[in-house]
Parts: structure tokens; C-alpha cells; sequence
């Protein structure tokens, strides 16, 4: 029976932009690991899955033989092997796919799946699905994955009472076992999917740009899905093995194997051909058998690994198909991981189971709140404190330097009034300080100059009484002699002169002198008559 599948997380409208999730992974970003771990009869498988943007990087895979024959899940030992060989580090994430966890498919009412919230939906399937796995719902854990109708251009859109709701079912006590194997392994395990939703999810991001069927032959069962445009168009679940296959080879005729094959193979779009993984993926024989049954061909698919620390080879890729898909999914969003099964509450459930916490935490909130606004406030009293401190010691300095500047201002009005002061003294003894001097040296030189041959001095002295007078006196041979020679003291000499005595006198026998003078002399123009 065919059933579509949820729409992956590429959608049509990103499917003309692939560069953009090539630029993610040249990207140097570290990405996101997750390690798939498969349990299929006496081996384990495991692949280490990394993402990188939208990119998806096998980092390597390995198997490790189980050898407690008949325990459903793997043994704390090969799960610790397993994560020493991939060097993975403590509590890595890890997903589980066994086939513990059956899938069915439910047609249910569309309103109301569409009304209900995943978390309801969830505990409302495992009832549903209890007829068809015999596992009662209060011991069941689900995972839940809605049908989306794809319309195809030219389609008319019918609107149907029911919808295709996929469910993965597995036992409580189960999954618990798996998970404290798991965590004493190292390893902490998020979900457990079932097979049937993994094997194929490789091919998803190898093909996003494509369309491509795949076909997984498995030690315990088959499944055939068809890949549109990156995205899972439907899953058929088939009761073939590889066992099966190998004994109608032998001569053991299966009945409608070949049928169901063909029908299958006869659904898968050219030109490219049906992709091969499982166990039987890697027997020769069987690869050679399919290719007679499919009009395009098969070919088993090539998982290309980004490091090699293990011996193993791409040609056992295909077995590795469906644990490298289950981390793909992990790693892929809460569209993807809505099929996987884990006990987790969801969030809507933890807090209507809390609501009676909600008045401690609101006090609390408002608690932490009301602190942080005192811390703040306190911060900032302290801030402005520590700012006014800063402020007054800036002004002081600045008074300080103002006071200073004030100081210094009145020593340079102090040093400028003494320039003044000795520019005037210096201009004083360069220019007055010995005017009295020189107009004393003039005069006498004046006397000197001027004296006629006819004149002589008898006695030149300086007024006490009177400072800058200088009193002379002598004889001439005649009055006219010594007003000549008044004449030119005042005249060329520039003096003051002032006639005070002149008399005539008896000459003696032998003498020339005829007349006595006295004069006042002072420099300086003057402007007096002579007297007699």
C-alpha cells in the first residue's frame, strides 16, 4: 500500500537556489553532529552525520558484530566500541532505528487532525493505533507525521473527509532500555525511528533537483519510496527480504515477488535508475536480478564518507543507508523528526503541568526584577558618585590653575611697570642724566671759541646762588670788542647772555686794555638786551 509523507524541509520554491546551501558549506563553520545507530539481527551500524548549513556530510560509518545472539537491542560494549572507533565525544547525540518500532498508516477524520495540536495528536494515535500493533496506548510512546497533499499543475484539488496520518509505535519499557543503554555507552539518545522512514533520506539531499526511486532490500523487510524534487513522494512497505530473494533465486519460487517488484519498479520516474540500499544492495546476485525486473535500471547507492578511520569500503555503503538517514532526519528539524519516538514533554504539556509554579515564578521574576533594578541603581548612584568626585577634583584643579594664571598675570604687570620703569632710567642716563654737564662743557667751549683777540677773561666762575649761571669777567681793548663778542655767544653760541658791568678804565703805561666787563652767561637762547 502506497502513502505520502510529510514534504521534507526543501520546498519546490528553494529548489532553483542550491548555491546558497553550497556557500553554507564552504562556510568555516564547525555544524552540528549527530551519530545514527542501526540494530538489525546480530550487527550494529553506525553512522556519524554532520550538518553543515543546509549541507548534510557523512563523516564515517562502521559495524560492529553483536555477539548476544537474540537480545533486541545492542549491547553496552559494541555501543562503546562504536563510539571509541568514531571518536566521538561524551553525550553525543544519538538517534536509534530498530525494527522495535512499527509504522502504520491511520486514515483519520481531516477536521480533526487538523484542529488538534501535535502533543494531542500524538497521545490520540496511539490508541488508534493499538489494533494495529497490539501494543496497549497507556504502554506505547508514538511519533506522529501528517499527510501534505501535493498538488500536481492541472490537478483538480479534491476535498476529502479523511487524511493519511504515519505513526511509529513503540513500547515504554522499550525505549527506556534502549536510553539507559545508551547513556551507560556514553551515548545520549534523543529518538528511536523506525526503518522504513530512514533508509531512503540520503537520497534526499543527493537529489534535491531530481526525481529518484529507491529501493532498500533488508534482512527483516523492504520498503520502495519515490523522491520528487527533494522532497518523499510516497513509501511502500514490502514483505520481501533478502533471504526471499536469494532462495527464489535457488529455485524456491516466491509467489508474486516478482510482481510486487516489477509493480514497484514500473512506479519509479526515468531516465535515472532505482537506488539500492540494505543488506542486499551488497549481494551480487540479487543487484543482477533486480536489474532484469526494472525498465531503468537499478544501482546501489554510494555514500561518500569525508574521512577513512575505518577499513571500510564505499561498496558497503548501502547497508549504512539507513542509519546515515535516521541522523539526516535528526538533523534535519521538527519536520523531519516528528516520526521519531521519544518520551520527551512537550513544552505545551511541561507548563500546563506546572501552571501551579507560575505565581513563584512570576514572584520570582519579579524578585530577580525588583534586584536587578536596586544592582542598577546602586551601579548608578555609585557611577555618579565616582563621576562627581571626578568632576570636583577637576574644578579645583582648574581653580588652582586659575589662581596661577592670576598670580602670574600680576608678576608680568609687576615685571612690565619695571621695564617701564628702567627704560625710563636708561633713556634718562642716555639722553638728560648729563645735560647739565654738556651745557656746561658748551659753554666754556663757546668762551673759548668765540673769544676775540682783542678780549681777555679774568675770572670765570659758576653762580652759587643761582645753578646754570656762570659769571665772567675781563678787559677788551674797547666797548665795541666786548659787545662783539656778546654778540656772538648769543648769536653763534646760542647762550644767554646779560651784560652786567662795563666801564671803562685808565690805561696803564704799556697795556692796551681800555674797558672792564662783567657778564652773566646761561645756555639756552636768551632773549635779553645787554646792560651797562
Amino acid at each position: 500500500m502506497f502513502f505520502k509523507l510529510k514534504k521534507s524541509r526543501i520546498s519546490p520554491s528553494k529548489i532553483g537556489r542550491p548555491s546558497f546551501s553550497r556557500l553554507l558549506s564552504r562556510l568555516p563553520m564547525p555544524g552540528t553532529l549527530c551519530l545514527g545507530v542501526e540494530y538489525v539481527e546480530d550487527e550494529v551500524r553506525a553512522a556519524l552525520v554532520r550538518a553543515k548549513g543546509r549541507e548534510r556530510e557523512i563523516m564515517e560509518f562502521v559495524a560492529v558484530k553483536a555477539p548476544e545472539a537474540g537480545d533486541d537491542l545492542p549491547g553496552i560494549a559494541q555501543l562503546q566500541e562504536i563510539r571509541n572507533r568514531l571518536n566521538c565525544k561524551q553525550n553525543i547525540q544519538t538517534v536509534f532505528v530498530t525494527p522495535l518500532a512499527r509504522l502504520v498508516v491511520l486514515p483519520m477524520n481531516r477536521e480533526r487532525v487538523l484542529s488538534m495540536r501535535s502533543h494531542l495528536l500524538t497521545e490520540a494515535v496511539k490508541w488508534e493505533a493499538e489494533t494495529y500493533t497490539g501494543v496497549p496506548g497507556h504502554q506505547s510512546l508514538a511519533g506522529v507525521e501528517v499527510e501534505k497533499l501535493r498538488v500536481e499543475p492541472g490537478q483538480i484539488r479534491e476535498e476529502l473527509e479523511e487524511i493519511m496520518v504515519q505513526v511509529a509505535v513503540l513500547e515504554q519499557n522499550i525505549y527506556r532500555a534502549a536510553r539507559e543503554r545508551f547513556r551507560m555507552a556514553g551515548l545520549k539518545l534523543a529518538r528511536v525511528y523506525p526503518g522504513e522512514v530512514c533508509f531512503h533520506v540520503p537520497l534526499l539531499y543527493q537529489h534535491e533537483e531530481s526525481d529518484r526511486g529507491v529501493l532498500e532490500i533488508g534482512a527483516a523487510s523492504s520498503g520502495f519510496a519515490l523522491l520528487r524534487g527533494g522532497s518523499t513522494l510516497a513509501i511502500n512497505a514490502m514483505n520481501v527480504t533478502a533471504e526471499m530473494i536469494r532462495a527464489h533465486l535457488d529455485g524456491r519460487t516466491m509467489t508474486d515477488l516478482e510482481d510486487s517488484l516489477r509493480f514497484n519498479f514500473g512506479q519509479a520516474p526515468g531516465p535515472l535508475p532505482v537506488a539500492l540500499t540494505g543488506v542486499g544492495a551488497m549481494d551480487h546476485r540479487i543487484v543482477a536480478f533486480l536489474r532484469t525486473l526494472a525498465p531503468t535500471g537499478v544501482e546501489p547507492v554510494l555514500l561518500q564518507r569525508t574521512s577513512g578511520l575505518t577499513a571500510a569500503g564505499s561498496e558497503e555503503g548501502p547497508m549504512f543507508a539507513t542509519a546515515a538517514g535516521a541522523a539526516m532526519r535528526e538533523l534535519g528539524g521538527k519536520g523531519m523528526q516528528a516520526i521519531g519516538i521519544s518520551d520527551a514533554v512537550p513544552p505545551a504539556v511541561r507548563i500546563r503541568q506546572s501552571i501551579y509554579l507560575m505565581p513563584l515564578a512570576a514572584a520570582s521574576f519579579l524578585f530577580v526584577v525588583l534586584l536587578g533594578h536596586n544592582l542598577l541603581m546602586r551601579y548608578q548612584e555609585s557611577d555618579l558618585s565616582e563621576r562627581r568626585r571626578d568632576i570636583e577634583a577637576q574644578l579645583s584643579e582648574r581653580k588652582k590653575e586659575h589662581d596661577e594664571v592670576k598670580r602670574l598675570e600680576g608678576d608680568i604687570q609687576k615685571v612690565e611697570e619695571q621695564v617701564r620703569e628702567l627704560r625710563r632710567q636708561v633713556a634718562y642716563v642716555r639722553d638728560e642724566w648729563d645735560k647739565p654737564l654738556r651745557d656746561r662743557i658748551k659753554l666754556y667751549e663757546a668762551l673759548i671759541l668765540h673769544l676775540p683777540m682783542t678780549v681777555a677773561l679774568s675770572d670765570v666762575r659758576e653762580n652759587q646762588r643761582e645753578p646754570g649761571r656762570i659769571f665772567v669777567s675781563g678787559e677788551a681793548v674797547s666797548a665795541s670788542a666786548i659787545l662783539e663778542y656778546a654778540l656772538r655767544l648769543r648769536e653763534d653760541a646760542g647762550l644767554s647772555v646779560v651784560v652786567r658791568r662795563l666801564e671803562p678804565q685808565q690805561q696803564a703805561r704799556g697795556k692796551g686794555a681800555s674797558h672792564r666787563f662783567e657778564m652773566h652767561l646761561e645756555a639756552g637762547s636768551g632773549s635779553k638786551a645787554d646792560q651797562t
